[in-house]
């Protein structure tokens, strides 16, 4: 007789957000929604029947939703450095040729 186990979830409080979708074994999913930063971790399967067993692991990363931004912004503000310094740079050369030109 095969008896087939619900899945669950050991150690961890989800609140709700993680639920399993089964379809067939071998397209079966766990569904993050929301999905949060808190998720980054390494996740593991564990089937087992009368033939034997199997593990799988993977890495789920988790990016910030304005990650895309930061070398964006980085870069923003290092050209408007530059354009200061530039922009200095010409009020104290042109002050000085006035000087020198008097």
């Amino acid at each position: 007789m095969n008896a087939v186990e619900e899945p669950y979830v050991s150690q961890l409080d989800w609140a709700g957000r993680v639920r399993f979708e089964t379809v067939r074994v071998p397209n079966d999913r766990i569904i993050f929604d929301p999905v949060m930063p808190e998720d980054r971790a390494v996740y593991s399967c564990v089937v087992r029947n009368a033939v034997g067993n199997a593990t799988g692991a993977m890495f789920l990363r988790v990016k910030d939703r304005w990650a895309v931004f930061w070398p964006l912004i980085g870069i923003i503000l290092e050209v408007i450095v530059m354009i200061v310094v530039i922009f200095v740079y010409e009020i104290k050369r042109r002050a000085n040729k006035k000087r020198e030109s008097e």
